[in-house]
């Protein structure tokens, strides 16, 4: 079944992640959660949910982020709320259903890991330190092509990474995920935020560029059927 058929049977497709707790820094990662078009639940995780709180992971771990023994739970503080938020984003758009640290990057750092390394690596989220539980299924409700983007009478060429999902707030079906390349950076740095997405098949989506990332890519998010 496609993404498009089960949304049309009501079942929710998202990535559904947690956010547990109240405070000043969890508060911020909903808020920018919200502008990026990532819907968060509060509470605990139920299955398949990746589950945020406040504090610094146990060890042994990775940044202070994730723990070995705690795959699925990421901890955020004021220092890791960036890697954190692009985790999250990365963990939305893969469509995952799971996440952990892997083995070699965590004995690399324990051998290697210094305060000053961990500044400079939280800096700039990697995704590939990462193992992303996917499911086939799961993999196939992810669009990642190159697209037309049109705006401001411009038009360029791109490739995005997006994921749909059936908000239950709202009832209405939404995507998100990243556009690439330095056109689409250059409009968002020239304030241009409403974007046409055109697919090799010939679909056009209407889409909003949010906010650039840490490392350079642009938030995209969009509402109705996600491009296919």
């Amino acid at each position: 079944m496609t993404a498009i058929s089960e949304a049309r049977s009501g079942q929710d497709l998202r990535p559904t992640i947690a956010i547990d707790g109240r405070s000043g820094v969890l508060d911020q990662l909903r808020r920018r959660a919200s502008r990026l078009g990532i819907h968060v639940d509060s509470g605990e995780s139920t299955r398949g949910q990746l589950v945020v709180v406040e504090g610094v992971a146990p060890q042994p771990n990775y940044l202070g982020v994730i723990a070995q023994s705690e795959p699925g739970r990421i901890y955020c503080s004021d220092d890791t709320l960036d890697y954190v938020v692009a985790l999250v984003a990365e963990y939305t758009a893969s469509g995952a259903t799971g996440v952990r640290v892997r083995g070699p990057v965590l004995n690399e750092w324990a051998a290697i890991g210094t305060e000053r390394k961990r500044r400079r690596r939280l800096r700039k989220f990697d995704s590939v330190d990462f193992d992303w539980d996917t499911g086939e299924s799961t993999d196939s409700d992810v669009f990642d092509e190159t697209v037309t983007l049109l705006a401001d009478g411009e038009q360029v060429s791109g490739r995005i990474r997006v994921q749909g999902y059936l908000n239950p707030s709202d009832g209405q079906f939404h995507w998100a995920g990243t556009a690439y390349g330095d056109d689409v950076r250059r409009w968002r740095d020239e304030r241009i935020r409403n974007v046409e997405v055109v697919t090799s098949s010939g679909q056009v989506c209407e889409a909003r560029l949010t906010d650039v990332t840490p490392w350079g890519t642009v938030r995209l998010v969009g509402e109705g059927m996600p491009p296919r």
